[in-house]
C-alpha cells in the first residue's frame, strides 16, 4: 500500500531522504519526454480522433529528435525557435518527403505551438519555399468493365472482399467505413427495403463524423441484392466481411490492404476510386432529376461526408470527369457563385419558417 501525502502518492525517498511523489515525477523525465508530453496534452484538449492524436505525436517525436541532434532543447513548447522548424522542414524536403506530407508537417507544428500559446503564422508554407500541393485528385472513376473485373478477381480470393468492393461502389464508402459496416448492414437493408433512399454511415467515418448517404436510385435493386448477400455472409462468418490473422481491426485492415494489392486496385484505380465512381453517378442522377447545378455540388459533397462548404473541392476532385455537365456555373476552370449559393443554404437553415430546414440539415448536420 502506498502512503498518500498532501502532494500525491508516495513513491519512495531520494538519496537525500526527501519524499518523492507523483507530483515530482515530471522533474525526473527527460527533455524529450516532457516536450512530447506537453504537445500530447495540448492535442488531447482539442478532442480529436485517436488516429489524429497518434499522427500528431509521430510528427512531434520526429521533430523533437531532430532538435535533440542539434542540441536545441527548449524548456517549453512555446519556446521552440522558429529557425528550428524551418531547418526541420528543409531537412524533410532534402530527404525527398512528398510535398503534401511536408506541408502537413509544417501545419501540424504551427498548430502545436499555437495550442501552447505562441503564434508563428508568419512562418507560412510559402515563406519556407514549399511547393503547392496538387489537390485535383489522384484517382479516377472506374469503368463498368473495371468494376466487374475487380469484383470477379476479389470473389476468387474472398467473397466478403468482393461484397465490400460493391458496397464502396454503390454507397461511396471509404475503405475503413466498408470494413466496419458489418453491424449496420441489416439496418441499411431494412431501411432501403422499407422505401428509404438514405442510409446512415456511423462506423469508421473520417474524424468520427457520421453522415447520411443517398443511394443510387438507378441501382436500388442491385444495392438491396448486395446488402442481402453481405448480411448472409456476415452471419455465416462471425459478423465480419474481412477477418485478419488476429481478432483485431488493425489485422483486418492490413489484410484488406493486401487484398487490394493482390487484385490490382492500386494507383488511379485504388479502392478510393470507387468513391469517385459513386460521386459521378450520383451527380448525374441529381442533374437528370432537374436539380440546380450548385445544389448538385452541395448534395454530392454531403453524401461524401465533406459538408456543404467544400463543393468546389468536390467538383475539382471527385467530379473532374463530368465537369462538362456544370457549364452554367463554370467560367474558365473555376466555379462561380458557390459562395452565394452556400449563403442561401445557410440562411434557409437559420430561418425558423423554412420548409427545407429539416431536410437540408439532415444531409450534413450533426445528429
Amino acid at each position: 500500500m502506498g502512503l498518500l501525502t498532501a502532494r500525491g502518492a508516495f513513491l519512495g525517498k531520494d538519496a537525500h531522504g526527501r519524499v518523492r511523489t507523483l507530483f515530482d515525477r515530471s522533474r525526473t523525465m527527460s527533455w524529450y519526454s516532457n516536450y512530447l508530453h506537453e504537445i500530447g496534452c495540448g492535442k488531447r484538449r482539442t478532442q480529436g480522433a485517436f488516429a489524429s492524436l497518434r499522427n500528431s505525436m509521430c510528427e512531434a517525436g520526429a521533430f523533437a529528435r531532430f532538435m535533440r541532434t542539434l542540441d536545441i532543447k527548449p524548456k517549453r513548447v512555446k519556446d521552440t525557435p522558429a529557425f528550428a522548424i524551418f531547418l526541420y522542414i528543409q531537412h524533410c524536403v532534402a530527404r525527398g518527403v512528398a510535398p503534401g506530407t511536408v506541408r502537413n508537417t509544417a501545419t501540424e507544428l504551427r498548430c502545436a505551438l499555437r495550442r501552447a500559446g505562441r503564434n508563428i503564422d508568419y512562418l507560412t508554407n510559402s515563406a519556407m519555399g514549399l511547393s503547392s500541393r496538387d489537390r485535383n485528385g489522384q484517382k479516377r472513376a472506374l469503368m463498368p468493365s473495371e468494376v466487374d473485373a475487380f469484383v470477379a478477381r476479389a470473389a476468387r480470393l474472398n467473397t466478403g472482399f468482393a461484397l465490400l468492393i460493391m458496397l464502396q461502389r454503390l454507397l461511396g464508402l471509404r475503405r475503413l467505413e466498408g470494413l466496419r459496416s458489418a453491424p449496420d448492414l441489416q439496418l441499411w437493408l431494412d431501411r432501403i427495403t422499407a422505401g428509404s433512399h438514405t442510409v446512415s454511415v456511423t462506423r469508421g467515418a473520417k474524424g468520427g463524423r457520421p453522415r447520411t448517404v443517398t443511394i443510387l436510385m438507378q441501382r436500388r435493386e442491385q444495392t438491396i441484392h448486395v446488402l442481402h448477400s453481405a448480411v448472409e455472409y456476415c452471419n455465416a462468418n462471425g459478423g465480419r466481411l474481412i477477418t485478419g490473422r488476429r481478432n483485431s481491426l488493425e489485422s483486418a485492415l492490413n489484410r484488406l490492404k493486401a487484398l487490394y494489392t493482390a487484385i490490382g486496385m492500386t494507383g488511379q484505380t485504388s479502392s478510393h476510386a470507387a468513391r469517385y465512381t459513386y460521386a459521378q453517378d450520383k451527380a448525374l442522377e441529381y442533374i437528370q432529376s432537374g436539380m440546380e447545378e450548385h445544389a448538385v455540388l452541395v448534395h454530392v459533397s454531403a453524401d461524401l461526408g465533406h459538408g456543404p462548404s467544400r463543393q468546389s473541392f468536390t467538383a475539382r476532385v471527385y467530379l473532374r470527369g463530368i465537369l462538362s455537365h456544370f457549364s452554367r456555373i463554370m467560367q474558365g476552370s473555376r466555379f462561380m457563385g458557390c459562395a452565394r449559393y452556400l449563403d442561401e443554404v445557410l440562411n434557409d437553415q437559420r430561418s425558423p419558417n423554412s420548409t427545407e430546414k429539416t431536410r437540408r440539415k439532415s444531409r450534413w448536420g450533426k445528429k
